[in-house]
């Protein structure tokens, strides 16, 4: 009842999206674990506008179990997911997933007598945020390996499994791969998928949307929901299409082209995020220098760079990052400078 009542506080304070899921989840976590596979999914592509309730939620479960001297196995895809989960690390880090040569009939980097197969045989609950990103292979071969240290021929051993994801967002990648070869590659093609689609609980409302109409006012709302609808249109693949499969960009999505008609490139892009002439670093002062000048020089350089980190490109290949950066760089003003990392210290003989 402690564990009931340490949910409904996180879940009703902070009105999460749904306490069943919870109660659920904690009633399932036993010393002898049952087959329980859930599936959370975003059904809107506004990320992080749904992901706070599912985070909260989450790391609710993850304490309640933890709280009761369970083990819970919390991860996720991407190493910036992992932030988000109580002790969570990557997918590869908890698991030891094979880095290279990943297949249909891998196992883990585990053997049967170490201490992590150990805390595989007694953990009562895996979470696994951004499943949607990782490639079959990957949860696959953490099923099959768990299978065996379990002794148990269900998924992943019997062990209650908690998949996290938007499948509107970035697939599996796959080297040179095609769409076919995409698909196939991503957990909705595994057959581990069908026992996830049969518990999956979709998060609906926009809260960002529901907010703005209270703090912002109506027509910023009004934008913010025509903006979503835009994305799930995109997302479900019901935008109206011009030709060869290719969507029109919405008309303020797109600069105006240039005073002799050509259109916007490379440079008016920049010039339209940072202007003409964006501002640039002082030079620092010396200590002999004036006291104005280094009174003002911190203030100033926390100016420069909060006006920086308010904007960002997002670029989808190396090659063209390469281009903006150099492109940029040249309007910057002041010495350039390149800082190169150390990996290995190297030890010379010399003092």
């Amino acid at each position: 009842s402690c564990i009931h009542k340490y949910t409904k506080r996180e879940i009703h304070t902070r009105k999460f999206f749904n306490l069943k899921l919870t109660i659920t989840l904690i009633l399932n976590l036993s010393p002898n674990p049952l087959s329980l596979s859930l599936s959370l999914s975003h059904t809107h592509t506004h990320t992080h506008t749904y992901a706070l309730p599912l985070i909260l939620t989450t790391q609710a479960i993850i304490h309640a179990a933890r709280g009761r001297g369970q083990i819970v196995l919390a991860c996720a895809t991407s190493g910036i997911a992992a932030l988000n989960l109580p002790k969570g690390a990557t997918a590869h880090s908890v698991f030891k997933i094979p880095v290279k040569n990943l297949g249909a009939e891998s196992v883990l980097a585990i053997t049967a007598q170490s201490g992590r197969a150990e805390l595989m045989r007694r953990a009562c609950l895996i979470v696994w945020d951004e499943i949607s990103m990782a490639h079959r292979h990957a949860p696959e071969t953490v099923s099959r390996t768990l299978q065996i240290l379990r002794g148990d021929p269900r998924p992943f051993g019997g062990c209650p499994t908690l998949w996290m994801g938007d499948f509107h967002q970035i697939p599996p990648v796959v080297l040179g791969g095609n769409r076919a070869k995409i698909t196939q590659a991503s957990v909705l093609s595994s057959p581990l998928w069908p026992a996830f689609a049969r518990n999956t609980m979709e998060l609906r409302e926009n809260m960002r949307v529901k907010n703005a109409l209270r703090e912002v006012g109506v027509t910023r709302a009004l934008e913010l929901e025509e903006w979503n609808n835009y994305l799930m249109r995109l997302g479900k693949g019901t935008e109206p299409v011009i030709r060869d499969n290719l969507v029109r960009v919405r008309e303020d999505m797109i600069l105006p082209p240039c005073p002799n008609g050509e259109p916007a490139g490379v440079s008016e892009l920049i010039d339209y995020v940072y202007g003409r002439q964006p501002p640039h670093l002082p030079g620092r002062p010396d200590n002999s220098g004036d006291a104005v000048a280094r009174r003002e020089y911190a203030p100033r350089v926390k100016e420069v760079s909060t006006f920086y980190s308010d904007k960002t490109f997002i670029i989808p290949t190396n090659k063209d990052v390469t281009e903006f950066n150099e492109k940029v760089m040249e309007r910057l003003k002041g010495q350039e400078m390149t800082f190169v990392r150390a990996d290995d210290v190297v030890q010379d003989g010399t003092d």
